[in-house]
């Protein structure tokens, strides 16, 4: 059982507002030598939620490095964003926004790598979503009506579309009428019930977006996937252990191992036995902080607010 501690946060708290004391790490710059690692991760619903989802992963990784994990834990991502920030963290799993929120306010970090959902996975998708009877076919379709998005903040579920918007020739805040509904499923939940034209969610939505006959796409572009990034404030040699292990992590890994989740253990006829995902994901694929562009140049389309965060 991996020895996981916590770091529990709670009530709201602004952005830059945070008080965080305290190094990350705990580490002698003079030797090198690493004893924790703090993991900042997005949290879930509940405390244990986000334990219980990154289980199999900090497993692995103790098993890999010889490293302990130090969970620095949240009730919402602006503290692990701060924390990332102050330099108090070792390794952050963020979505790709909150990397680019990080690196512009003057975050530490490097990129490991996004977030694989399956082992023939590459990228996450924004899709906007119709029903299939609706007669809707296209961004233009849209003007005039009532449109669901998932949080202005949201690189799939508002960012990368309110730029397609405008490459359209459409103003998403005065063209069309905006419902930010807050999470991906009730977006979609929300336009098949009527409340909307279309719902725009990522392409792992696949309870949705694999319903052949009940929706279609309207649109659908590649986006940047969540990721994992490695403090530079790390010595050089911590470093490259912590980014081997990350990359080496995944379901081929945990089927070696014997450690894949019992629900994620597939047997196919055609691919034989694999592990579908560790725990909310399958692995890393290696990449620079150059990944991160598009979103940017979405944010200099777009001057959406929450990219002047």
């Amino acid at each position: 059982m991996a020895s996981i501690r916590k770091v529990f946060i709670s009530g709201a708290v602004g952005l830059f507002a945070l008080a965080l004391t305290g190094c990350a790490g705990d580490s002698s710059e003079s030797t090198g030598e690493v004893n924790t690692i703090r993991l900042g991760v997005v949290p879930a619903e509940t405390v244990e939620a986000t334990l219980s989802s990154y289980s199999t992963f900090v497993s692995l990784f103790e098993e890999e490095t010889g490293y302990t994990i130090d969970f620095f834990e949240a009730t919402n991502v602006a503290p692990v964003i701060e924390a990332t920030i102050a330099g108090d963290l070792d390794l952050v799993m963020l979505g790709p926004f909150a990397q680019l929120m990080a690196r512009d306010n003057g975050a530490e970090i490097t990129t490991i790598g996004p977030l694989l959902d399956s082992p023939w996975s590459q990228d996450n998708t924004s899709l906007g979503l119709a029903l299939a009877d609706s007669g809707l076919s296209s961004i233009e379709d849209l003007k005039g009506k009532d449109v669901c998005f998932i949080d202005p903040a949201s690189a799939t579920g508002y960012l990368f579309p309110a730029a397609a918007f405008l490459e359209a020739g459409l103003n998403p805040e005065t063209d069309i009428n905006p419902l930010f509904i807050g999470d991906h499923t009730s977006a979609v939940q929300a336009m098949a019930a009527g409340e909307c034209a279309a719902a725009f969610t990522h392409g792992t939505n696949l309870e949705y977006v694999d319903s052949p006959g009940t929706f279609t796409k309207i649109f659908d572009q590649v986006v940047p996937a969540p990721g994992l990034s490695v403090s530079t404030r790390l010595p050089e040699n911590v470093q490259k252990r912590v980014t081997d292990a990350v990359l080496k992590i995944n379901g081929d890994l945990a089927l070696e191992r014997d450690v894949c989740p019992a629900e994620m253990t597939i047997n196919d006829d055609e691919r034989g036995t694999y592990c579908h995902a560790i725990d909310v994901f399958w692995g890393v694929v290696p990449r620079d902080d150059s990944y991160w562009d598009s979103l940017r140049e979405v944010c200099e389309k777009t001057r959406a607010p929450a990219c002047e965060a």
